[in-house]
């Protein structure tokens, strides 16, 4: 069989990178010792920072275990089940606020249950399961304006912002 020069240089750096593997198995690696073999068993505690400055403490690690590791962080950092927030909620500071130029408060018996938003003057709203264009009205309600998450509408010679809902997660 006879071997391409792509094949043989393929073959080369095969070659090369088991080489390494086996070197960096074999030499560097001393005798199957993880890397976490190499920290101290012992770790200080710093500080805190809440009182006057405390002797350290020293506490045994769980043999290297994440969950271990993670609960002696929780317990050097001072939190405590359950205060922590959820990371998974949005931010109140991301929900726009109402707009100055409409209403405080949504129309309380219109629902927004999606949007499309287009280009200037256009798009659509499902409100109270009807879908509106940008203009349309129907039973004394008349959607304004589209974006994102909200549409404005006019009910009553009033004008109100509707937002969508958030997606209940099972909370």
């Amino acid at each position: 069989m006879r071997l391409t020069r792509r094949q043989k240089v393929g073959l080369s750096v095969l070659g090369v990178g088991l080489a390494a593997l086996v070197f960096d198995r074999t030499v560097l690696f001393s005798g199957g010792r993880s890397a976490m073999a190499a920290t101290p068993d012992v770790v200080p505690q710093p500080p805190s920072a809440s009182g006057p400055a405390q002797t350290p403490r020293a506490h045994k690690r769980d043999d290297g275990a994440l969950a271990g590791r993670l609960t002696d962080l929780r317990q050097s950092l001072g939190y405590q089940p359950g205060t922590l927030p959820d990371a998974f909620v949005r931010p109140a500071s991301w929900t726009p606020p109402p707009s100055p130029a409409t209403g405080e408060d949504p129309a309380p018996s219109h629902v927004l249950s999606s949007v499309v938003s287009g280009g200037e003057g256009e798009g659509m709203a499902m409100i109270d399961g009807q879908p509106y264009r940008v203009g349309q009205s129907r039973n004394g309600l008349r959607l304004i304006n589209v974006d994102q998450r909200s549409a404005v509408v006019e009910a009553s010679g009033r004008t109100f912002r509707l937002y969508l809902a958030e997606p209940d997660l099972g909370r």
